[in-house]
């Protein structure tokens, strides 16, 4: 793993080493017709292109900017750490971004059931008012059958007492006719 790793790795060195030589990352190109993106400034010239005495010979220049008296392969293995650097972030960027998904598809899947949850209750309460509301109606209708049960008692009774008064005022009238 590590073997294909490094691999991948020094390839990718060496892809930005023939960008950095070429020149084509910040300025116009004349070999190979590549331009720059829109926006990107030309590179400065930031270095002398004098030889350093005692200093091993190497390309310096604001193409490759390597400073006097560093080399070319200091420069690629450098660039090389920086990139590892970066691979080593992406891969934890990566992870993060896979724990996120998955706390967000936990999120997702929990507000999901909480939408199922009130949309059950939802109904539940539904059921509920349309039951009170056939309960309220059948009070209503046994409240004016009671109330029709009542009057109709009334009636009997009020006419129970009546044929029970002319009961009582007969007899009184043949008691007192009877002496």
């Amino acid at each position: 793993m590590t073997k294909v790793r490094h691999h991948m790795l020094s390839g990718l060195a060496v892809g930005l080493g023939v960008l950095l030589v070429c020149g084509c990352a910040t300025n116009p190109c004349h070999r190979c017709g590549h331009s720059p993106a829109p926006g990107v400034p030309p590179a400065p010239v930031a270095y002398e292109t004098q030889a350093i005495p005692g200093a091993p010979p190497g390309v310096v220049g604001s193409r490759l900017q390597i400073a006097p008296g560093e080399t070319a392969t200091a420069r690629a293995l450098e660039l090389s750490a920086q990139l590892e650097a970066i691979a080593n972030e992406k891969q934890g960027l990566a992870t993060h971004v896979r724990e996120l998904h998955a706390a967000l598809e936990e999120r997702d899947k929990r507000l999901a059931q909480a939408t199922a949850d009130v949309n059950a209750a939802r109904e539940e309460l539904a059921r509920a008012r349309t039951e009170l509301e056939r309960w309220k109606a059948e009070m209503a209708s046994l409240r004016e059958k009671l109330r029709a049960a009542d009057k109709e008692n009334v009636a009997t009774l009020q006419t129970t007492v009546s044929l029970l008064q002319q009961l009582l005022s007969r007899e009184d009238e043949t008691d007192a006719a009877s002496p």
